[in-house]
C-alpha cells in the first residue's frame, strides 16, 4: 500500500515512476559532484606541479649566477697572481676575464628564456 500515492480525485496511483525519476536525478547529482570534484583535485594538482617548477626554475639560476659569481672572482684572483707587476699582461688577462663574464651573463640569460618556455 505504501508504494502507492492517492491523488485528488481519490485514486492511488503507483509511486514507482516517481521513486524511479528521483533515483535517476539522484545519481546524475552524484556524477555531477563527481566530476566537480575530478575537476577541482586536478587543478589543485596542476597548481602545486607549477609551484614545484617554478621553484625548481629558481634554484637552477641561483645556481648558475652562483657559479658565474664564483668562476670570475677566481679569474680575478688568477689574474692579479699571473699579470704580477706587468700592466701589459694584466690588461690582457683583464680583457679575457671580462670576455668570459660577458658569456657567462648571456649563458645565464639563454638559461632564463628557455627556463622561461618550460
Amino acid at each position: 500500500m505504501n508504494e502507492l500515492l492517492p491523488v485528488r480525485s481519490g485514486h492511488l496511483v503507483s509511486r514507482a515512476p516517481v521513486d524511479r525519476a528521483l533515483a535517476r536525478i539522484e545519481r546524475q547529482g552524484q556524477l555531477a559532484l563527481a566530476r566537480i570534484q575530478q575537476t577541482t583535485l586536478l587543478r589543485c594538482a596542476e597548481v602545486q606541479a607549477e609551484a614545484i617548477v617554478q621553484g625548481e626554475k629558481l634554484h637552477e639560476i641561483d645556481r648558475l649566477v652562483d657559479d658565474a659569481i664564483s668562476d670570475q672572482a677566481f679569474l680575478y684572483a688568477r689574474e692579479g697572481h699571473w699579470a704580477g707587476e706587468d700592466p701589459v699582461l694584466r690588461s690582457d688577462l683583464h680583457f679575457f676575464s671580462d670576455m668570459a663574464k660577458l658569456a657567462k651573463g648571456e649563458l645565464i640569460g639563454d638559461t632564463v628564456t628557455v627556463l622561461r618556455r618550460i
